[in-house]
C-alpha cells in the first residue's frame, strides 16, 4: 500500500479510502458512492483554533465516482483531488453540510484511518510517573464503521449494527476488502470494472442487507407514524435546541442527535444551550449516553429530583 501511495503521490489513507469506495460500489451496484471519514476539525484559518480546548474531530462525507473505464490510479487521483479541494472547509459541521445539500443522510458507513500514535509505552514511565491500564474506545452511530490503524500489518476494527448485519457478513466484508486492496496494488493501471471482486452469492447477501439499511435511513419524519411530538416543557426546550443546532425544522423526542448529523462541535453547542436555558449542569457524556430528547429530558428530571 505504501508503495502504491508513493507511486501515485498520495497517502495510505487515500489508498484505503479508494479500496473502501470500490468495495461499496461493487457491493451496492452503484458507480457513485459516499462514506464518512473523520478529520481534525481544527483548521489554521479559524481564528483562535490553536487555543480551543478539545479534539474538535469532525465527520465529513467522501464521494467517489467510479465508471467502467476508471483505473486505480484515476480513482486515487480523484480522491486526492477532492481532498485538496475541500481541505479548507473540513471544519464545516455535518449538520451544516446536510442543510446546504438538502439531504438528511449522505452516507451509511464510516471509514477512519487512525494515523496518530497509539503506542503508550514511550510515555509509560516518565520521571517516575507510570501510566497503566490505558485504553480507549470510539463509538459511531452508523450501520458500519471501519477503523484502520498503521503498523507492520494493517489493523482493522469494525463496529456494526447487529440489527442489520451478522458476524458472518462482516467477516465476508473484511475478506472482500482485503481482496480489493490486493487487486488495486497489483494492477494500478487496470480498469477497476475488469477486477472480479465479488461472486454472485456475496453480492446477493450484501444487497439484502443494503436494502435493509436504505429502509432504515430514509427520512420519514414528516409522517405522523414516525414523528413523536414533545410532550413536556423540557422536551419542547430540548427539541428546539436540537433543531436549532442541527439546522432542521423539528426534532422528534425519539430521534438521536447523532443520527441526525450531530457531531462533537454541535454537541458542545447543545450542552451549552441546555445548561443556559434550564440552569443545568449537563456534561458532554450525558448527551452521548442519552442522545434523544426523551432520554435526555428524563435524565435531567432524575438529576433535578435528587
Amino acid at each position: 500500500m505504501t508503495k502504491l501511495a508513493r507511486s501515485q503521490q498520495t497517502t495510505v489513507n487515500v489508498v484505503l479510502q479508494g479500496a473502501w469506495a470500490l468495495l461499496l460500489s461493487s457491493l451496492c451496484g452503484h458507480g457513485d458512492v459516499a462514506f464518512g471519514t473523520t478529520v481534525s476539525g481544527r483548521p489554521a484559518e479559524v481564528l483562535g483554533a490553536e487555543s480551543m480546548v478539545g479534539l474538535l474531530i469532525n465527520t465529513v462525507p467522501v464521494r467517489a465516482t467510479i465508471g467502467a473505464a476508471t483505473t486505480t490510479a484515476e480513482l486515487l487521483g480523484q480522491l486526492q483531488g477532492r481532498h485538496n479541494d475541500t481541505l479548507e472547509h473540513q471544519h464545516l459541521a455535518l449538520s451544516d453540510i446536510h442543510r446546504i445539500t438538502g439531504h438528511e443522510r449522505l452516507f451509511d458507513t464510516v471509514f477512519v484511518y487512525e494515523n496518530y500514535p497509539t503506542d503508550t509505552r514511550a510515555a509509560a514511565d516518565v520521571n517516575g510517573l507510570a501510566i497503566t491500564g490505558f485504553s480507549s474506545r470510539d463509538y459511531y452511530h452508523y450501520p458500519i464503521a471501519v477503523q484502520a490503524g498503521p503498523g507492520r500489518e494493517l489493523e482493522l476494527r469494525v463496529q456494526y449494527d447487529t440489527d442489520v448485519f451478522d458476524a458472518e457478513s462482516i467477516k465476508e466484508l473484511i475478506e472482500r476488502f482485503k481482496q480489493v486492496l490486493v487487486a488495486m496494488t497489483a494492477h494500478p493501471g487496470r480498469q477497476l470494472s475488469s477486477l472480479d471482486l465479488l461472486n454472485g452469492i456475496g453480492r446477493d447477501r450484501w444487497s439484502e442487507r443494503s436494502n435493509r439499511v436504505e429502509g432504515q435511513t430514509v427520512d420519514t419524519r414528516d409522517t405522523n407514524s414516525t414523528y413523536c411530538r414533545p410532550a413536556t416543557l423540557n422536551e419542547q426546550i430540548l427539541s428546539s435546541i436540537f433543531a436549532h443546532v442541527l439546522g432542521v425544522d423539528r426534532v422528534g423526542v425519539d430521534e438521536s442527535f447523532f443520527d441526525l448529523g450531530g457531531n462533537s462541535l454541535g454537541a458542545m453547542r447543545v450542552v451549552a444551550a441546555i445548561n443556559t436555558a434550564l440552569n443545568a449542569n449537563l456534561t458532554m457524556l450525558a448527551l452521548f449516553d442519552a442522545p434523544t430528547v426523551r432520554n435526555l429530558a428524563q435524565q435531567l428530571e432524575s438529576t433535578s429530583a435528587r
